[in-house]
């Protein structure tokens, strides 16, 4: 059985991570810091997104809520 552990960093590059994900062939995958629904990444769902990309069924643990900051900027896609 093969496990990956990533912080994937907010999620800010999701396509390159489900081809990163996709080419470790893991049979479970443990990602940290996924933005769902968030302003930094534009509202977009980085956990279904990942989990749809990866065609795999995931469940998802809110570690805590982000309170707005002047300090985080908004990635452009």
């Amino acid at each position: 059985m093969r496990i990956v552990y990533w912080n994937i960093e907010r999620g800010y590059h999701p396509d390159a991570i489900v081809q990163q994900l996709k080419a470790l062939d893991a049979d479970i995958y443990l990602l940290c810091e996924l933005d769902r629904g968030v302003k930094r990444t534009n509202g977009v769902d980085m956990f279904t997104r990942i989990q749809e990309g990866l065609e795999m069924h995931g469940k998802y643990i809110r570690e805590f809520e982000e309170i707005d900051s002047i300090w985080r900027r908004i990635i452009p896609w």
